[in-house]
């Protein structure tokens, strides 16, 4: 019996050791604390998935894409206009020169149209003038139309739909402008000439339609970096397209394949016998 009353008493210090415990101040603020916690968990997890984070990021882009995509960047364009002359001007090694000519050739605004849309013909009617004057011509055979030149070469552009479904209908066309593949020898200067790119919409974000023609709307994307490092290797037209898809220049897709005759602006050197 002396055992058990032993046992009864430390029972009894035992419950009131908790019991004090669990009436004080520390043990109110612990528990406050792991609840606050857990909260705090559940409430970043519906945050960060689920219908809570789906329905906030379909308004958040609802409402953000389009205040970016109207943005006008041309009261800044003078004053980089400026800088960029001033840096060119005052660079005196070669390689900084170039680099520096490069992006100013980029951020300059000067030549992009003025109500900010173009044509996919147009863009093509660009790439016809930047392969007649770029497509090498040695060795080519020489053709008499009134007067000696190179025979002329073809070129194409495919339009490749790729649209997904998201929580917002998405368009995507992956356009390519290159020598015609069917001629083996002429296409072998794709590797230098060929060029592709991307075409955007959100089907639902009004931006993305023409106000006066109801025309749906594209903007451009190139797969390029747009840095020291990425600008050194583009040549003239990929420049051009860097440009149109920085200043966000928005394109209407009025033709999916086009293709044409395009003639050197390289001219035969004269032999004489």
């Amino acid at each position: 019996m002396p055992n058990e009353k032993k046992i009864d008493a430390l029972s009894e210090t035992v419950q009131a050791a908790v019991l004090e415990v669990m009436q004080s101040d520390d043990f109110y603020e612990a528990i406050k604390q792991a609840a606050s916690n857990k909260i705090k968990k559940i409430i970043d997890d519906m945050f960060n998935y689920g219908d809570i984070y789906d329905a906030m990021k379909k308004k958040l882009t609802e409402t953000m894409v389009p205040m970016i995509e109207k943005y006008n960047m041309s009261n800044y364009s003078v004053k980089l206009d400026a800088m960029f002359g001033e840096l060119i001007e005052n660079s005196k090694l070669p390689e900084t020169k170039h680099m520096m000519s490069l992006l100013h050739t980029v951020y300059n605004e000067s030549d992009l149209p003025e109500d900010m849309k173009i044509h996919l013909s147009d863009i093509f009617e660009k790439y016809k003038k930047f392969t007649a004057s770029s497509f090498e011509c040695e060795d080519r055979e020489v053709v008499f139309e009134g007067g000696p030149e190179y025979a002329p070469f073809t070129v194409i552009m495919e339009t490749e739909s790729s649209d997904r479904m998201t929580f917002i209908k998405f368009e995507s066309k992956t356009v390519t402008m290159m020598i015609d593949p069917d001629s083996e020898d002429d296409a072998l200067q794709n590797d230098t000439l060929g060029v592709q790119f991307f075409l955007e919409r959100y089907e639902d974000i009004s931006c993305y339609t023409d106000r006066l023609g109801g025309v749906p709307l594209y903007r451009l994307r190139i797969p390029i970096r747009a840095d020291i490092t990425g600008l050194s290797g583009l040549n003239e037209f990929q420049m051009y397209l860097l440009k149109l898809d920085r200043a966000g220049v928005m394109v209407i897709l009025d033709e999916t394949y086009l293709d044409d005759e395009v003639h050197p602006d390289k001219e035969p050197e004269p032999t004489y016998r």
